[in-house]
């Protein structure tokens, strides 16, 4: 080969070995950070080394030393992230002071949920150690906030290498800044103050459903609250204010309940969304899929108390990621039924999605640090409850149209109804008759009402198999009180029901709704307890807007199904049963909604069975009793906790004398009433006893 060719072939050999170098050569170090006189939160993270230390072995003289210097990695992500690893890792990097004077800089953690992060501070030839993370108490913090804020001070000029090492069973994210003091105070408030309105927002939502939930009695508003409740703690956890402010003295309960709120978060979001569309009745699939889901996780929560903290959170997490792809599935399957309030579902979860899809693409150094992706699970979920929340107010809305439009249509079928019932018991029609001639000519004679009350009343009240003693009395000439006990077709029912207030518009409605029970139950004497109240409600109402007067109805109704066994429903005073086999009293409370206030009440009803064995004995009462007043007592500054009788010396009183005679105890209570209080209410009782 010629020298010249030779000279031209070792040319492009040795400019091929450069170029290689340049394009795949890594350093090991990377660049310094250089510290100016603001710095508002800069990352740093494609400033940093990191070296991997699988064995927990390395100590920072090993690190430090040079020998080691092939192990380390320069870093090409503002936030380097490697997962849920068991390997610690080392992190280092330089800052140059180039202030042109001493300064103090705040180097910040911003994810809070790291185990255990050491600091290595150079200082005259050796290294002070700094020690944070969420397995020590949050007072041992050198600042005090949900983030890890450690303040370092430079001199002049000066350049310093700095050494930390990350231990943690959570997710392994270095999500390092760089803050001036100032800037870094100011960023806190502001971060405190959208935190304080986050939660405001969750806590409102909270608060209102709750009420709604004691209002409506519908279980999926207490399913939502939880769902929110365990949904702010988790947020909580994420960003460190629970650590903060909770639980600050527990590290161990701040990791251990991580996964924990995540499992209940789940199975209530599962709960609120399968009751929320009523998934049971428009797909039966996705609500087995939903229960089975449910109960998974139900044994992913009690396995968290045993398992290892950093297998509980990866179940958890996995165990959510599946959950959080159903519902926006069964959100979608609920869509193509043309429910309303399944695109609300779909839209919330969706935007909550997003808001936590961003904010771990910011941890991982994916997207940019900016106020949006800092905040987007924080915006993404409050926006999600904000949505939820008028989901469940259009879910009422759209039930109230649906009652009105269910109502309209039904109104020639309830009068073809009524036809047929009064139509089948003539006797009972022409008393009914006789009972509203009776009212239009006896107006004014209010002691031949009350006796036709008195006689419309059992007077001498039976049940097979049972021992039973009854009381009425009326506060004014005619009351409101009513009890009835029917033998029809073989089958046997029991009511007790109250009026508000008493007087002749009370008398005159509960003579309505005794009418109105006795052509039911004698045209079909098989009606569950719910469907008697709802169709009595129907033919009573428009009666009591007719009267003019602010009244309404409580009632249970009782249907004998076998021996020792009712069927209720309705809702008035608590039920009291005195055990024979114990002497003690069973409280037992009803539940539904009153006659006369809506149109239609049969979603508020529901059927519950009592069980009654030998020698046990029920008390069934109106509020006369309850709220009698203590003689003494004056009527503008009574004390209702002291000098009213109410239900729990009524329950003292039975369970001591529950095992006498029936009539024996209508009188013991008679008597402590009438002796010792005044009764401006209308008082009836009616106590049975199984024999056999």
């Amino acid at each position: 080969m010629k020298p010249d060719k030779q000279i031209r072939h070792i040319t492009i050999k040795v400019l091929t070995v450069i170029a290689v170098i340049i394009l795949f050569y890594k350093p090991a170090i990377s660049k310094n950070f250089l510290l100016e006189e603001r710095a508002n939160g800069i990352p740093i993270g494609r400033y940093l080394d990191y070296l991997e230390d699988k064995e927990h072995a390395l100590s920072i003289q090993d690190v430090h030393d040079k020998k080691l210097e092939h192990l380390w990695h320069a870093s090409q992500k503002d936030a380097p992230g490697f997962g849920f690893t068991k390997s610690a890792y080392w992190v280092r990097f330089t800052i140059e002071n180039t202030t042109g004077h001493d300064t103090i800089f705040f180097l910040e953690q911003s994810y809070p949920l790291i185990d255990d992060l050491k600091i290595y501070v150079p200082e005259r030839g050796a290294f002070r150690l700094i020690e944070v993370g969420d397995h020590r108490k949050f007072s041992k913090r050198p600042y005090d906030n949900r983030t890890f804020i450690i303040p370092l001070q430079l001199k002049s000029g000066e350049l310093k290498t700095y050494y930390l090492r990350y231990n943690t069973q959570s997710s392994m994210n270095m999500v390092l800044r760089i803050w001036d003091p100032q800037s870094c105070e100011k960023t806190i408030l502001q971060e405190t103050r959208f935190l304080m309105l986050y939660y405001g927002i969750v806590l409102v939502m909270i608060i209102y459903n709750l009420f709604v939930y004691f209002f409506v009695r519908r279980i999926e508003y207490l399913y939502y609250v939880f769902f929110i409740l365990f949904f702010l703690i988790f947020i909580m956890t994420q960003n460190g204010t629970a650590f903060q402010f909770l639980w600050p003295s527990f590290p161990w309960w701040a990791n251990y309940f991580i996964p924990i709120s995540l499992c209940l978060l789940v199975i209530n979001a599962l709960l609120f969304a399968d009751r929320f569309m009523i998934v049971k009745k428009i797909s039966p699939l996705f609500h087995w899929l939903a229960n089975i889901l449910i109960a998974v996780t139900a044994l992913d929560l009690l396995l968290c108390l045993f398992m290892p903290y950093r297998f509980s959170m990866v179940s958890s997490a996995a165990i959510t990621v599946v959950a959080l792809l159903f519902g926006i599935m069964l959100g979608i399957r609920m869509s193509l039924s043309m429910l309303r309030t399944a695109y609300f579902f779909v839209i919330a979860w969706i935007i909550f999605l997003v808001g936590s899809l961003a904010y771990v693409l910011m941890t991982f150094g994916v997207f940019p640090s900016n106020f949006f992706t800092d905040w987007s699970i924080q915006i993404g979920s409050a926006l999600q409850v904000i949505l939820l929340a008028i989901a469940l107010a259009d879910r009422m809305n759209i039930m109230r149209t649906e009652l009105k439009t269910l109502n309209e249509n039904l109104e020639d079928k309830v009068t073809e109804r009524t036809e047929e019932l009064y139509s089948a018991n003539e006797e009972l029609k022409a008393m009914n008759v006789q009972l509203i001639d009776t009212r239009d000519q006896l107006w004014g004679e209010m002691q031949l009402a009350k006796k036709i009350q008195k006689v419309l009343l059992p007077q001498t009240p039976s049940l097979h198999g049972y021992e039973i003693s009854a009381y009425m009395e009326p506060a004014n000439e005619v009351g409101g009180d009513y009890y009835d006990i029917l033998h029809v077709a073989g089958l046997d029912w029991i009511v007790i029901g109250d009026v508000s207030g008493h007087g002749v518009p009370a008398g005159l409605i509960m003579m309505m709704v005794q009418t109105s029970i006795h052509t039911a139950v004698n045209h079909n004497p098989s009606f569950p307890p719910s469907e008697l109240l709802t169709l009595i409600n129907r033919i009573i109402i428009e009666n009591i807007k007719k009267l003019n007067e602010d009244k309404y109805m409580t009632l249970t109704v009782f249907a004998v199904i076998e021996k020792g066994k009712f069927q209720f429903s309705g809702l008035h005073q608590d039920i009291m049963i005195r055990r024979a086999e114990t002497g003690m009293v069973d409280l037992l409370e009803t539940s539904g909604m009153w006659l006369g206030i809506m149109d239609e009440i049969g979603d508020t009803l529901t059927n519950e069975i009592l069980q009654i064995n030998i020698g046990d004995t029920i008390l069934l009462y109106t509020d006369g009793i309850t709220e009698a007043w203590k003689k003494e007592s004056l009527q503008d500054k009574r004390d209702p906790s002291t000098e009213m009788f109410g239900e729990e010396k009524l329950l003292e009183i039975f369970q001591k004398i529950g095992d006498k005679p029936v009539d024996e105890i209508k009188e013991r209570i008679l008597s402590e009433i009438k002796n010792g209080y005044t009764c401006n209410d209308d008082i009836t009782m009616l106590i049975m006893r199984r024999l056999h």
